[in-house]
């Protein structure tokens, strides 16, 4: 590898950057050490890299134009902070800005006990630690890619007009409905598997199975995030292996845990965040909302992967036996199972299965209007 500083202009200009036994992690360390070494060939477009100090937070809000303020507060070895700087560099109405545990002041002020610890500041003074299950970049990236009126090119997300002590789960009422949102679809995946397919001490027979079946098909067809995709990918490859004709909870829990230190972290966000599935009130909506957008996607994702007249109940069936076996609506599962049971298997290709999911949703919705 090379590393050219801004302005270079000749190939000779290139910094090699040289270690045959480094890791992605290393090298992204190393162009970021080479980047902050070029302080006489700043990149216009580049924020600040260096420790923010307890001045600079005081004011930043008259000097900049920005909703939220995101600080990372770390030990002075940790790249962290400067990794969520960089990443959240095309993201509009946010900074983030590295805090170093030695600032005591800030430390103190938002009362900050642990490093590294991520805290957002609103332009009304409010400020709370982000809800993150690790302490992580891909984390911290995440959650503050996900707040209202955080903008990468087309987009967008609806923010409300008062985000005074507003929780993001608040605050994401207003998304737009007509669209399909990441943060549904991970929660609606944690919650299936973390949840309700834990709820009883051993799976065995059929609900073993639907198990099986469902992490393979979520493995094939979920659209995800690299790390998300390498889970379920990990978690099938297991259950695959997975040869006793019973499986206790506390076994699956354990195979199910996250592995960010892994060389190819394998990770499925643990916290809850309804977006297009936000109801009016907490209970409305939500994971009920999410499970059919799930499907509805993987139908879709199915129909895109292969013949038309290969496997068409492919989805539909995976979902029949989770909701058989696991979805906690009772009733809910009941009313399921006898739509699949009059039509389903009439299904004869996977565009047909799409239009079968909708057209039975439609009479879900107008069941419950009604």
């Amino acid at each position: 590898f090379q590393f050219f500083r801004a302005f270079s202009k000749k190939a000779e200009d290139g910094i090699r950057i040289s270690n045959p036994s480094a890791t992605v992690r290393d090298l992204r360390h190393s162009i970021i050490t080479h980047l902050e070494q070029s302080q006489d060939a700043w990149p216009p477009a580049c924020p600040p890299l260096e420790p923010a100090s307890a001045d600079e937070v005081r004011g930043f809000f008259q000097r900049n134009n920005v909703k939220y303020l995101a600080m990372v507060f770390e030990k002075s070895n940790s790249f962290v902070g400067r990794e969520v700087t960089l990443d959240m560099l095309q993201y509009e109405n946010i900074a983030v800005r590295r805090v170093l545990s030695s600032e005591e002041e800030l430390v103190k002020k938002f009362g900050v006990t642990s490093f590294p610890s991520a805290y957002l500041l609103l332009r009304n003074g409010s400020f709370s630690r982000l809800p993150v299950h690790m302490e992580a970049r891909s984390f911290y990236t995440y959650y503050l890619r996900m707040l209202p009126g955080v903008t990468r090119g087309s987009y967008k997300l609806n923010a409300t007009s008062d985000a005074s002590n507003t929780t993001t789960t608040t605050l994401l009422k207003h998304a737009d409905r007509s669209k399909v949102y990441m943060a549904d679809l991970e929660s609606a995946l944690h919650y299936s598997l973390r949840v309700e397919v834990t709820r009883t001490r051993v799976l065995s027979g059929a609900a073993l199975s639907a198990l099986k079946c469902y992490v393979a098909l979520l493995a094939k067809y979920f659209p995800g995030r690299p790390f998300v995709r390498t889970y379920l990918q990990a978690l099938d490859g297991w259950l695959r292996n997975w040869t006793e004709p019973e499986l206790p909870r506390d076994v699956l829990k354990e195979a199910m845990k996250n592995k960010a230190d892994d060389p190819h972290p394998a990770m499925l966000p643990t916290n809850v965040t309804w977006v297009g599935c936000q109801g009016s009130e907490p209970h409305f909506r939500g994971y009920p909302c999410s499970l059919w957008t799930l499907f509805h996607l993987l139908t879709l994702q199915a129909f895109q992967s292969g013949p038309d007249k290969e496997l068409p109940l492919e989805v539909l069936s995976t979902m029949r036996c989770y909701v058989r076996n696991f979805f906690g609506c009772q009733e809910c599962a009941q009313h399921f199972e006898a739509m699949a049971a009059e039509s389903m298997d009439k299904v004869q290709g996977r565009q047909e299965a799409v239009f079968w999911l909708w057209s039975h949703h439609n009479e879900v919705n107008a069941r419950l209007a009604g």
